[in-house]
């Protein structure tokens, strides 16, 4: 979700997309924005009920992700299903 350019999700709906509780999402998501990974915004609509949040990822933050999943999927040719090591920015945990 994070990843499309023309989608700014709410926490709520990234917490759905991925299977997670909001509990574990939105600690992930404020890790993500003290990083410079992501940014976020309040939305601005005449919907009933509370604001969202928005999130979008920052440039640099698109570019880790994709060098992040990169190295998670199956590389063809080495093996059955294995991956490349996880790495995380500086400071994330």
């Amino acid at each position: 979700m994070l990843l499309d350019d023309d989608v700014e999700p709410y926490g709520l709906a990234i917490a759905r997309k991925a299977g997670l509780a909001t509990g574990s999402v939105f600690p992930i998501l404020a890790r993500l924005e003290r990083l410079g990974w992501a940014s976020s915004s309040w939305e601005e609509s005449d919907r009933p009920g509370p604001r969202r949040r928005l999130y979008r990822f920052t440039p640099e933050g698109m570019a880790g992700a994709r060098a992040l999943l990169a190295e998670r999927r199956p590389r063809r040719g080495h093996g059955h299903g294995r991956h490349g090591t996880f790495t995380t920015p500086e400071g994330a945990w």
